[in-house]
């Protein structure tokens, strides 16, 4: 397939909202800049009120459930310090660090089948052969029909099902095995309650900036998405507290850490069943717009790349994506966010711990960190889509991570400097996440390379977190130098990358300069044959 269909009923949108403001345009009794200025204006005042009303619709309902789906995956910390493991794992710490691995372990499942796919069953079997973990390789060999489901819809789902069905699907399911944890009552029923939990998130994970792609554009969307990811920092805040006011039940019928898997849950259930009716699908299909609306949020995203029509697939667009270096580089500063952000949502509160809090102190002591990183990663985000860059940001939050890292490693005995070293960390770390994810969605040309690359992004960074669950054991508390030197070294690695990828992008764009010319602004950028090599797309950097 060469070029990607477009749906006819977006081609009739953008027909009749060039017709009906070329009408407009015709009546005005003005001539030369005043026409100009008076459409302009008039189209700007449009955009600004249909991205209000976007945002009402689209946002809502992603911050509710990004804030439950890290409530869900990062309450194990929680419960752990409420005792879990003493009460059905028994004290074993490998158990524990499975249970926190199984959430992610599917992920690397679904990699090695679809490369089995692509090639063949000797590259699995090498592959299975390098994997760290005996264990975790016997896990992986495991094929069960519920593999293979996961292979499909956790990348390109969303574009073949209408993203609210998706999206709300996803959300009951991991909703509803999340809150089963709090009825588990052996090592092997938490560990099937988590494995259903990556199922269902590894589902949404991509789906949601896939949506935002739709509606939002480049200069709109990193804003967005640190609001969206904030509530990953709000669930940090949100946990710890009630973490601390369910530490505070006294005589409960069952375990204090089994009521806050039920309370955590239930919200993620309810916005899952409220995303079939409210959350918006495309913009072409959509019934909360009107005509105009539709034909404005159509042009919008036209400006940047071509629309491909609902349940389109570009084969040529998809083998690009898949053999993009600076995706795979992207990739790389994914894994190193998520060593860190992993690490961050098990084991925090002990963490904490060893800076000499105990019990529920050491709850409450976790909500600061959490507080300044939503601040600071809104601000940044928004600074970087009204400044049109992405990799300046990238690269100097992956450095104040990394220099909190080096706090923590230098400092053994001054609670209060590693105590402060948490906050450059967590800061760094979520503040990324919006960034590469806005970035990946932005420098891709077409929505078949915008799913590969962001199912990556996630697929790939998933496989770290697992790494990041076997790197912090107790016996290495206080100061876990293996897991912090590992997180400090990715993060300065994925600093390096961010600005070997500007140079690179910056490289390309001036050279497309040179050959086409600088594209005209508000021009409709035609990426339906070529994706991002046509001619006047430009990388965003």
């Amino acid at each position: 397939m060469s070029s990607s269909p477009q749906d006819p009923e977006m081609v009739k949108a953008e027909v009749v909202y060039e017709e009906n403001h070329t009408d407009r345009r015709n009546s005005e009794k003005v001539t030369g800049n005043n026409a100009d200025d008076s459409d302009m204006g008039a189209r700007y005042r449009a955009e600004r009120k249909l991205v209000r009303k976007l945002d009402l619709l689209i946002m809502p309902i992603a911050i509710v459930l990004y804030l439950g789906a890290y409530l869900d995956r990062g309450n194990l910390g929680n419960a752990n310090a409420m005792g879990l493991t003493t009460d059905i794992l028994k004290g074993n710490d490998q158990q524990y660090a499975w249970v926190a691995s199984i959430f992610v372990c599917w992920v690397s499942n679904v990699i090695c089948n679809t490369m089995s796919v692509l090639t063949d069953d000797s590259l699995l079997v090498l592959l299975m052969q390098v994997l760290p973990y005996p264990k975790l390789s016997r896990h992986l060999t495991f094929r069960s029909p519920t593999d293979v489901l996961c292979q499909i819809p956790g990348t390109f789902g969303p574009k073949f099902v209408p993203p609210q069905y998706w999206i709300g699907a996803v959300a009951i399911l991991w909703g509803t095995a999340a809150a089963s944890q709090g009825g588990t009552h052996s090592y092997a029923g938490i560990m099937v309650a988590r494995f259903f939990m990556g199922i269902g998130e590894a589902g949404f994970g991509s789906a949601i900036p896939l949506l935002f792609s739709f509606w939002y554009t480049k200069h709109e969307i990193g804003f967005r998405m640190s609001i969206f990811i904030g509530s990953a920092a709000a669930a940090g805040v949100f946990g710890g507290l009630l973490a601390y006011g369910v530490q505070q039940i006294k005589n409960a019928p069952i375990q204090n850490w089994r009521i806050l898997f039920l309370i955590d849950s239930l919200p993620v259930i309810l916005a899952g069943f409220v995303c079939f009716f409210i959350l918006p699908s495309r913009p072409a299909t959509t019934r909360w717009l009107n005509e105009d609306e539709r034909a404005l949020a159509l042009s919008r995203i036209g400006k940047e790349t071509t629309q491909e029509s609902h349940g389109s697939f570009n084969k040529r667009h998809f083998m690009m994506a898949v053999k993009d270096y600076r995706l795979a580089l992207c990739y790389v500063i994914y894994m190193g966010i998520n060593i860190a952000l992993s690490s961050l949502g098990n084991f925090l509160p002990t963490i904490v711990a060893s800076l000499g809090y105990t019990g529920a102190k050491a709850q409450l002591m976790t909500v600061p960190p959490y507080s300044a990183a939503f601040v600071f990663m809104t601000l940044v985000n928004y600074a970087s889509d009204r400044i049109g860059r992405r990799g300046p940001f990238v690269a100097f939050s992956m450095l104040l991570g990394s220099m909190g890292y080096v706090m923590l490693l230098s400092t053994h005995h001054n609670n209060h400097v590693r105590y402060g070293a948490i906050f450059l960390i967590t800061m760094g770390t979520y503040t990324t996440i919006p960034l590469m994810l806005s970035w990946v969605a932005a420098n891709a040309g077409s929505e078949t390379q915008r799913v590969v690359g962001l199912a990556g992004l996630n697929m790939f960074g998933q496989c770290f977190a697992i790494l990041a669950a076997h790197v912090y054991p107790k016996s290495a508390a206080p100061y876990y130098t293996l897991g912090f030197g590992l997180s400090c070294g990715f993060q300065l690695l994925a600093f390096i990358i961010a600005i070997v990828l500007m140079i690179v992008w910056s490289a390309e764009n001036r050279r497309r300069d040179r050959e086409f010319g600088k594209p005209t602004p508000g021009e409709l950028v035609n990426t339906g044959e070529l994706g991002d090599q046509a001619p006047n797309f430009r990388y965003m950097l």
